[in-house]
């Protein structure tokens, strides 16, 4: 829980995604620096399971492959057309069909008919029955084995691949060339089988439909006699006649009903019309001319009106002509009416007749309409039964035609041959399956170890946690290499000359640049505690050597050795420990400025001073909470340019928490290697609860050759 919450503060923190991005160690190549690091591990695995597999390939005994191809040929094969009556495999896929077929082939029935063949041929030994158990399955112990054999269709063909497995070659070829004849000779029998049942099938369904075909032939001719039936053929003529006589009768009393109702209306006309009121062109000749006539006269009596009397004897001579010319008009429009009266009579009579003999003639034909479709049905019953008959007759010969020929439904394309070699084992095979197998387990233990491991050992890792700045990285190099100390300012130690160039030296340099630089917003700090998150992890080291870079720069430096319970700073500076720090904070009030003055011991490097832990005290937790440790840390703010506090580890005491309320930063020191990211999580979460600000962390004793960007000394020569 613990972790996890520093996980989420940390992910939370501003800015935590970019230095998370930034900082984060790439996936490939921690996978690569793990398994150099494990690469005798994997030689070994690697080598020992290959061994392992070369002397497995040559104990194991000889197996020999034997291999052949068959081709399957279309389904419901047949010498003449007895497919039709198989019903159902019609709609069976061409997929489905080859995948019977291939399980056909893997049946135990196929095998059990091999078996039996080749023992009675002495091929193979019969196995004998167990004794303790009766439902074993001989199959299983005898060299006819499913096990051994396997089937793959040729995928888009109509091929079969089939291989079976023994430890004799030509027992190999044999048992498979005897698979596949069995499977052929298996599929002939079956097919005479099906033809000799489909046989007696079609002669029992020959012998009823033969009795149908007479029963339907019989009712049809009984029904034709008795019904007396005028015709017996699809088209015969008089049906032919009587149906066209029927359509002219319809014709003719149609055209009849148009005559009546035309006769109709003119005759109803001309009665309401009287004569000479107009002339109509559906009037007769006479009467037109008689109206014309009169039409004439009238005018000319019109014309002699405006001239003369009536009493002018031409006026009276027209009159006279007019009367008479009237009643002759009258006349002849009677008659005229009486004819049209007439004509309409015999029409009407001449339509009555008509349709009496259309609804006679309408019963005729349905009549024999009726009888016709009865006739029909039963006609087509025996036609049925006769079509059904010759078929049956005809498939109960194709049957026994094909039952004789023996047709088959596959052939082989390439026999199986007895092998040469043996397909397996292979020692060469196995032994690099080993290899393989070796080293992928040795990585796969590698990666566990790795992905368990939870020390810090490269640069960027502690960032991409803590989402803090790395302020350096120190490498791994022996004691000689630590500018740690120097005697009379002759630039070695015990006598041993440092080189030119170092880059241990270069390392220091870069932390101390990181720590003065600050950064924009704030400014460097200047009371720094340096704490690690335990142990043996080279704080009091790392804290002494950059002390030293930042004096040689022109910096007043004051190195204060706060490890009250381990100092350590005396040793390396060779001056006396007490008194010191523990003997100031014991006084109180009554240290005077002067006599901290003494305490601080200056060395043998310029602008470095130290100030030693001092007398040990029991009581350092006491000495540490009291109110004249800050009034030191002011007083030396104000006297030097830089203040160093070297503390113990921070975890299990409280030390450097409290030296760091009264610092402008904290620095954390991990070791590579062996700092893990529990313990530098859970030391920065101590200052956050405290709301010290964690200013960074230095990797120290990092390993750069089994990094991939390992320094190289002569890469830059002085």
């Amino acid at each position: 829980m613990e972790d996890l919450l520093n996980v989420l503060e940390t992910a939370l923190a501003p800015g935590s995604y970019a230095a998370s991005t930034e900082h984060a160690p790439t996936g490939l190549a921690s996978y690569g620096r793990a398994l150099q690091r494990h690469k005798f591990a994997l030689l070994f695995s690697g080598i020992a399971f290959a061994f392992l597999g070369w002397f497995w390939g040559h104990t194991q005994p000889k197996v020999y492959r034997a291999h052949t191809v068959m081709e399957l040929l279309e389904r419901n094969r047949s010498l003449m057309n007895i497919q039709n009556f198989n019903s159902g495999n019609s709609a069976i896929s061409e997929e489905l069909y080859i995948d019977t077929q291939v399980s056909l082939l893997e049946s135990k029935s196929l095998l059990d008919r091999v078996r039996r063949r080749l023992e009675s041929s002495g091929a193979i030994q019969p196995v004998p029955p167990s004794k303790g158990d009766s439902d074993a399955d001989p199959t299983e112990k005898s060299a006819v084995n499913a096990k051994k054999l396997n089937v793959s269709p040729v995928r888009t063909t109509r091929l079969v691949e089939m291989t079976y497995d023994a430890n004799d070659p030509k027992l190999a070829a044999l048992i498979l060339n005897t698979i596949t004849s069995e499977y052929i000779q298996q599929d002939v029998d079956a097919r005479v089988d099906n033809s000799e049942q489909m046989r007696q099938w079609l002669q029992t369904q020959l012998a009823e439909t033969k009795a149908k075909l007479e029963a339907s032939e019989f009712n049809l001719q009984n029904y034709a006699r008795s019904s007396g039936l005028l015709y017996t053929s699809p088209k015969g003529n008089v049906a032919e006649q009587t149906e066209d006589k029927l359509q002219f009768i319809a014709q003719d009393l149609s055209q009849s009903q148009a005559k009546v109702a035309d006769l109709q209306a003119k005759y109803e006309i001309a009665k309401a019309k009287a004569p000479g009121s107009q002339i109509d062109d559906a009037d007769s000749g006479p009467v037109r001319d008689l109206e014309l006539r009169l039409a004439d006269l009238k005018r000319q009596r019109a014309s002699l009106n405006s001239v003369f009397t009536p009493e002018y004897y031409k006026v009276q001579e027209l009159d006279a002509e007019i009367q008479e010319l009237q009643a002759n008009l009258e006349k002849e429009y009677a008659r005229w009416v009486r004819r049209m009266g007439d004509a309409y009579s015999t029409e009407l009579r001449h339509e009555k007749l008509l349709e009496e003999s259309y609804n006679h003639q309408r019963g005729l034909v349905g009549d024999q309409a009726g009888k016709a479709i009865h006739y029909n049905v039963l006609k087509r019953e025996v036609e049925t039964n006769r079509n059904l008959y010759d078929a049956l007759l005809a498939g109960m010969k194709e049957a026994g035609v094909n039952a004789a020929a023996r047709v088959h439904n596959a052939r082989v394309v390439d026999p199986a041959d007895p092998p040469r070699r043996p397909d397996h084992p292979s020692p060469l095979q196995d032994a690099g399956v080993g290899l393989i197998s070796g080293l992928m387990l040795a990585g796969i233990f590698a990666m566990i170890r790795e992905g368990n491991d939870r020390r810090v050992k490269s640069p960027g890792v502690v960032p991409s946690y803590l989402n803090l700045p790395e302020l350096g990285v120190i490498p791994s190099a022996k004691p000689y290499l630590l500018p740690t100390a120097y005697n009379e300012g002759r630039g070695h130690r015990g006598g041993e000359r440092r080189p030119a160039f170092s880059p241990v030296l270069e390392a220091f340099h870069s932390v101390v640049t990181s720590i003065l630089s600050g950064s924009r917003s704030v400014e460097p700090p200047k009371v720094v505690v340096v704490t690690s998150a335990a142990a043996h992890e080279g704080k009091s080291t790392v804290i002494g050597n950059v002390a030293v870079i930042a004096a040689q720069i022109g910096r007043r430096v004051l190195l204060i050795d706060g490890d009250l319970r381990n100092p350590r700073q005396h040793h390396v500076y060779g001056v006396p420990n007490t008194p010191g720090l523990s003997d100031v904070l014991g006084a109180g009030d009554l240290a005077t400025d002067d006599i901290v003055a003494d305490l601080i011991r200056p060395t043998s490097v310029p602008g470095l001073s130290l100030l030693p832990s001092g007398t040990k005290a029991d009581q350092v937790g006491m000495l540490l909470h009291s109110q004249r440790l800050e009034e030191l840390i002011a007083q030396f703010r104000d006297d030097f340019d830089l203040v160093l506090v070297d503390t113990p580890p921070v975890l299990p005491f409280a030390d450097a928490r409290v030296f760091g309320r009264f610092a402008d930063a904290v620095v954390l020191v991990v070791r590579s290697g062996r700092t893990t990211r529990h313990l530098v999580q859970a030391a920065r979460a101590r200052f956050v609860e405290d709301g010290v600000p964690v200013f960074g962390t230095i990797l120290n004793d990092w390993n750069g050759k089994q990094a991939p960007y390992e320094a190289r000394d002569y890469a830059y020569p002085t």
